[in-house]
């Protein structure tokens, strides 16, 4: 994060939206031509699925998808 700071300065950085169907939107969104990072969601380390837009296809701004419980 602070690099990015250096970088661009201050702005949006991350943007978290909690879904249902993570699965499904990871490949819309994929066959709609926005580069994703990796094959298909990852669970993350709280136990929740989540699938993040590269930001070379979001104007840089880090956008994430989250679905499930956490703690």
């Amino acid at each position: 994060m602070a690099a990015q700071l250096r970088a661009t300065g201050p702005g949006v950085m991350h943007v978290a939206w909690g879904v249902d169907g993570i699965d499904q939107l990871f490949n819309d969104l994929k066959a709609a031509g926005n580069e994703m990072r990796g094959d298909a969601p990852s669970a993350s380390p709280f136990g929740y699925k989540t699938a993040s837009i590269e930001t070379s296809s979001s104007h840089g701004v880090y956008f994430q998808l989250a679905e499930g419980e956490h703690s």
